[in-house]
């Protein structure tokens, strides 16, 4: 069965808007947060040789503290993903760029360290191949909305600044052919800071 990409979209920003009313609301923060990524793209089509590229991921976050030590988390994040291809003398470098809306359920482990899992929601907004002098634009062929499951951990100082790491594995092909393309594979180091916090 086809997932419904809008609906499950619309039901999960409005669960992620509706929590700040929760009476079990205990803390909000809110911050940005940058660093990098190491992707690559695999199964399906794709080929054995393929390695992992480096790219930027930044944007923004807001954490609902709930009670007994869990909350929720939403970010907002420009993402640069893609592999390196080395099967032939001129590596094909795979890029695509994408608007990641993850939305986690989170869990203090111990003070200042949290453990985190989730759902995130992948909308492409540039993709390119590059064989030596050759560059060839296939954003049409992306599919417009994929899914994947992170999970990682954040230790967060109490002055607010923040520093966590993330694995990111694909669950939805990039390609709107679901035979064809792959999924992303992507593995995180970011550096943040929380610059506002209201406790309740």
């Amino acid at each position: 069965m086809k997932l419904n990409h809008s609906l499950i979209l619309c039901l999960l920003l409005f669960f992620t808007l509706s929590l700040p009313k929760c009476n079990a609301q205990e803390s909000i923060r809110i911050g940005l947060k940058g660093g990098f990524n190491l992707a690559n793209i695999r199964g399906y089509s794709t080929s054995p040789n393929n390695s992992p590229q480096a790219g930027f991921t930044g944007g923004a976050y807001v954490n609902i503290g709930l009670k007994n030590k869990m909350g929720i988390t939403a970010e907002l994040l420009y993402s640069q993903k893609g592999t390196i291809t080395k099967d032939s003398p001129a590596y094909y470098y795979v890029r695509i760029n994408y608007i990641d809306i993850p939305v986690f359920f989170t869990y203090e482990l111990y003070k200042g360290l949290t453990a985190q899992i989730g759902l995130n929601m992948a909308i492409p907004v540039y993709a390119n191949v590059r064989q030596g002098t050759t560059e060839t634009n296939f954003l049409p062929s992306c599919s417009p909305l994929t899914f994947s499951l992170p999970m990682g951990m954040v230790y967060e100082f109490d002055n607010g600044i923040n520093f966590g790491w993330r694995a990111d594995f694909g669950l939805s092909t990039i390609a709107t052919n679901s035979n064809d393309g792959g999924k992303n594979y992507v593995f995180s180091l970011c550096a943040g800071y929380t610059f506002f916090k209201k406790e309740k």
